[in-house]
């Protein structure tokens, strides 16, 4: 992964540190869509604030921002239920890719 990908999770992981999480009783529709486990997700200091959903689905955590979907990386509301850890499937594959690189001598 590039040093701005890791860059970007670091500042990801720093900000989930200012949500809290609860698991919740997974619905019927969620059970129709295969998500075994769900979150709320809420700010720690503003309670007031409309909590998100984070769900697991096929083993990978999605949540209701999209942020995970639209940046191809978890969100803060994922990483705060993964207390900060890195997982590979959570990761859009374009991030995994590495490309060959040509040293040329100078």
């Amino acid at each position: 992964m590039s040093s701005h990908v890791t860059d970007q999770f670091e500042e990801i992981n720093r900000d989930a540190q200012n949500y809290t999480f609860a698991p919740i009783q997974v619905t019927p529709s969620g059970s129709a869509r295969c998500v075994t486990k769900a979150w709320s997700v809420s700010r720690r200091e503003n309670s007031s604030a409309k909590p998100r959903i984070v769900e697991e689905i096929d083993g990978t955590l999605r949540c209701g921002c999209l942020e995970d979907i639209n940046r191809g990386m978890p969100c803060r509301h994922i990483q705060s239920i993964t207390g900060g850890a890195f997982v590979a499937a959570q990761f859009h594959s374009h991030h995994h890719r590495i490309e060959e690189a040509e040293i040329c001598p100078v």
